[in-house]
Protein backbone atom coordinates (compact mmCIF):
# COMPACT_ATOMS: atom_id res chain seq x y z
CA UNK A 1 0.00 0.00 0.00
CA UNK A 2 1.08 3.54 -0.69
CA UNK A 3 0.25 6.38 1.70
CA UNK A 4 -0.76 9.51 -0.17
CA UNK A 5 -3.98 11.16 -1.36
CA UNK A 6 -4.37 8.47 -4.03
CA UNK A 7 -3.87 5.28 -2.04
CA UNK A 8 -3.76 1.92 -3.75
CA UNK A 9 -3.19 -1.71 -2.80
CA UNK A 10 -1.50 -4.60 -4.55
CA UNK A 11 -1.84 -8.35 -4.33
CA UNK A 12 -2.34 -11.47 -6.39
CA UNK A 13 -5.50 -11.75 -8.46
CA UNK A 14 -7.44 -13.95 -6.02
CA UNK A 15 -6.62 -11.79 -2.97
CA UNK A 16 -7.50 -8.61 -4.84
CA UNK A 17 -10.92 -10.01 -5.80
CA UNK A 18 -11.57 -11.23 -2.27
CA UNK A 19 -10.57 -7.87 -0.82
CA UNK A 20 -12.66 -6.05 -3.41
CA UNK A 21 -15.71 -8.14 -2.51
CA UNK A 22 -15.16 -7.40 1.17
CA UNK A 23 -14.61 -3.67 0.62
CA UNK A 24 -17.81 -3.47 -1.47
CA UNK A 25 -19.88 -5.10 1.26
CA UNK A 26 -21.93 -3.41 3.98
CA UNK A 27 -19.64 -5.05 6.48
CA UNK A 28 -16.56 -3.04 5.51
CA UNK A 29 -18.55 0.20 5.64
CA UNK A 30 -19.76 -0.78 9.12
CA UNK A 31 -16.20 -1.48 10.31
CA UNK A 32 -14.79 1.66 8.69
CA UNK A 33 -17.43 3.89 10.28
CA UNK A 34 -16.21 2.63 13.66
CA UNK A 35 -12.50 2.95 12.83
CA UNK A 36 -12.74 6.37 11.21
CA UNK A 37 -16.08 8.24 11.15
CA UNK A 38 -14.89 10.70 8.48
CA UNK A 39 -15.15 10.65 4.68
CA UNK A 40 -11.42 10.16 4.10
CA UNK A 41 -10.09 6.76 5.16
CA UNK A 42 -6.42 6.38 5.89
CA UNK A 43 -4.21 3.45 4.84
CA UNK A 44 -4.12 2.25 8.44
CA UNK A 45 -7.94 2.09 8.56
CA UNK A 46 -8.08 -0.18 5.53
CA UNK A 47 -5.10 -2.27 6.65
CA UNK A 48 -6.69 -2.92 10.05
CA UNK A 49 -9.94 -4.35 8.61
CA UNK A 50 -10.42 -7.97 9.70
CA UNK A 51 -10.72 -9.90 6.44
CA UNK A 52 -11.64 -13.58 6.74
CA UNK A 53 -10.28 -15.67 3.85
CA UNK A 54 -12.76 -18.52 4.34
CA UNK A 55 -15.36 -16.79 2.13
CA UNK A 56 -13.03 -16.63 -0.90
CA UNK A 57 -14.45 -19.62 -2.77
CA UNK A 58 -18.04 -18.58 -2.18
CA UNK A 59 -17.84 -15.01 -3.44
CA UNK A 60 -15.42 -15.24 -6.42
CA UNK A 61 -18.23 -15.76 -8.98
CA UNK A 62 -20.26 -12.89 -7.53
CA UNK A 63 -17.28 -10.55 -7.58
CA UNK A 64 -16.24 -11.47 -11.12
CA UNK A 65 -19.80 -10.99 -12.43
CA UNK A 66 -20.12 -7.63 -10.67
CA UNK A 67 -16.79 -6.52 -12.16
CA UNK A 68 -18.00 -7.53 -15.64
CA UNK A 69 -21.24 -5.53 -15.23
CA UNK A 70 -19.33 -2.49 -13.96
CA UNK A 71 -16.79 -2.62 -16.77
CA UNK A 72 -19.52 -2.96 -19.39
CA UNK A 73 -21.40 -0.01 -17.88
CA UNK A 74 -18.23 2.12 -17.81
CA UNK A 75 -17.26 1.17 -21.38
CA UNK A 76 -20.66 2.32 -22.67
CA UNK A 77 -19.58 5.97 -22.26
CA UNK A 78 -17.08 8.06 -24.19
CA UNK A 79 -14.93 8.69 -21.11
CA UNK A 80 -13.79 5.05 -21.18
CA UNK A 81 -10.66 4.13 -23.10
CA UNK A 82 -12.49 0.99 -24.25
CA UNK A 83 -15.51 2.87 -25.60
CA UNK A 84 -16.44 1.72 -29.12
CA UNK A 85 -19.97 2.95 -29.79
CA UNK A 86 -23.11 4.16 -28.06
CA UNK A 87 -25.36 1.38 -26.75
CA UNK A 88 -28.30 2.98 -28.56
CA UNK A 89 -26.48 2.41 -31.87
CA UNK A 90 -25.37 -1.12 -31.07
CA UNK A 91 -26.78 -3.53 -33.71
CA UNK A 92 -27.94 -6.04 -31.08
CA UNK A 93 -30.28 -3.40 -29.60
CA UNK A 94 -31.53 -2.05 -32.92
CA UNK A 95 -35.25 -2.13 -33.67
CA UNK A 96 -37.10 -0.68 -36.70
CA UNK A 97 -38.33 2.30 -34.63
CA UNK A 98 -36.00 4.41 -32.45
CA UNK A 99 -38.51 4.38 -29.59
CA UNK A 100 -38.52 0.56 -29.61
CA UNK A 101 -34.71 0.51 -29.67
CA UNK A 102 -34.62 2.74 -26.60
CA UNK A 103 -37.19 0.60 -24.76
CA UNK A 104 -35.21 -2.54 -25.59
CA UNK A 105 -32.01 -0.94 -24.32
CA UNK A 106 -33.77 0.40 -21.22
CA UNK A 107 -35.10 -3.10 -20.45
CA UNK A 108 -31.54 -4.44 -20.67
CA UNK A 109 -30.34 -1.69 -18.33
CA UNK A 110 -33.09 -2.45 -15.82
CA UNK A 111 -32.24 -6.16 -15.90
CA UNK A 112 -28.54 -5.35 -15.39
CA UNK A 113 -29.34 -3.03 -12.48
CA UNK A 114 -31.56 -5.62 -10.82
CA UNK A 115 -28.97 -8.36 -11.30
CA UNK A 116 -26.26 -6.10 -9.85
CA UNK A 117 -28.52 -5.41 -6.86
CA UNK A 118 -29.00 -9.15 -6.37
CA UNK A 119 -25.22 -9.75 -6.60
CA UNK A 120 -24.45 -7.03 -4.07
CA UNK A 121 -27.05 -8.39 -1.66
CA UNK A 122 -25.68 -11.93 -2.08
CA UNK A 123 -22.16 -10.60 -1.46
CA UNK A 124 -23.41 -8.87 1.69
CA UNK A 125 -25.06 -12.12 2.87
CA UNK A 126 -21.83 -14.06 2.47
CA UNK A 127 -19.77 -11.62 4.52
CA UNK A 128 -22.46 -10.98 7.15
CA UNK A 129 -22.81 -14.74 7.71
CA UNK A 130 -19.03 -15.30 7.71
CA UNK A 131 -18.66 -12.76 10.52
CA UNK A 132 -21.81 -13.88 12.37
CA UNK A 133 -23.43 -10.44 12.22
CA UNK A 134 -26.92 -11.47 11.07
CA UNK A 135 -28.45 -9.66 14.08
CA UNK A 136 -26.51 -6.45 13.38
CA UNK A 137 -26.67 -5.95 9.61
CA UNK A 138 -29.08 -6.68 6.78
CA UNK A 139 -27.93 -7.52 3.23
CA UNK A 140 -30.45 -5.28 1.41
CA UNK A 141 -29.10 -2.66 -0.99
CA UNK A 142 -31.45 0.11 -2.21
CA UNK A 143 -31.57 0.72 -5.97
CA UNK A 144 -30.14 4.22 -5.50
CA UNK A 145 -26.91 2.64 -4.19
CA UNK A 146 -26.33 0.50 -7.30
CA UNK A 147 -23.68 2.73 -8.85
CA UNK A 148 -24.13 1.86 -12.50
CA UNK A 149 -24.57 4.80 -14.84
CA UNK A 150 -27.38 2.94 -16.59
CA UNK A 151 -29.33 2.92 -13.29
CA UNK A 152 -31.65 5.98 -13.22
CA UNK A 153 -32.12 5.70 -9.44
CA UNK A 154 -28.39 6.31 -9.04
CA UNK A 155 -27.75 8.58 -12.01
CA UNK A 156 -30.71 10.91 -11.49
CA UNK A 157 -31.18 10.55 -7.76
CA UNK A 158 -34.18 8.24 -7.96
CA UNK A 159 -36.44 11.00 -9.20
CA UNK A 160 -36.71 9.65 -12.74
CA UNK A 161 -37.95 6.25 -13.79
CA UNK A 162 -36.97 6.37 -17.48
Amino acid sequence: MHDNSGPCAFGDDENVKMTLGFLCSKLSNHFLSVLNPTLHYQIGNIASLPIINSTQNFSRRIIETAITFSQSDWNAYETSWDFTNMPLLNPENRQPILKDTYHNLRSDWQATTQEMQRLEEENNCIFIEAYGLQDELTPEVPLKEITLTCNPHYRYGGKKNR
